[in-house]
């Protein structure tokens, strides 16, 4: 909400800059634009995708993971943050792998866990 305030814009066009961005490859500023959008929000979601999408493509996976983690605790029905969220997660164990020659069927697991616990919260706050 400040940086909004203080540069007189709001967090809509936040948001669309920091889409903008992203698609033209200028992910620094995406990152940044999109966690400003994000704090000034109420569906803070779609900014929290963005700035995550930014992260992807800086190879920030944990970073990543984290934000999307956020976008969909804050907006359960953001369907592309779940796809990009899996993607994410299977190239940081893939560069995880590479490095370390851990067996790859100990990280698809960890993808698995991630993806029942991700559902588990969303059923639970949907009550199903």
């Amino acid at each position: 909400t400040v940086l909004a305030k203080e540069i007189g814009i709001s967090p809509e066009k936040l948001l669309l800059l920091s889409d903008g961005k992203n698609k033209t490859g200028h992910y620094r500023l995406a990152y940044v634009l999109g966690l400003a959008a994000a704090g000034a929000l109420d569906n803070n979601g779609p900014a929290y995708k963005s700035a995550a999408y930014a992260c992807y493509y800086l190879k920030k996976y944990e970073l990543a993971e984290d934000l999307y983690k956020k976008a969909i605790d804050s907006d359960p029905n953001l369907a592309p943050a779940y796809s990009n969220l899996g993607n994410c997660s299977m190239n940081w164990d893939e560069r995880m792998r590479r490095r370390s020659n851990i067996d790859w069927p100990l990280r698809l697991t960890r993808i698995l866990q991630l993806l029942i616990t991700t559902m588990q919260s969303i059923a639970k706050r949907r009550k199903i």
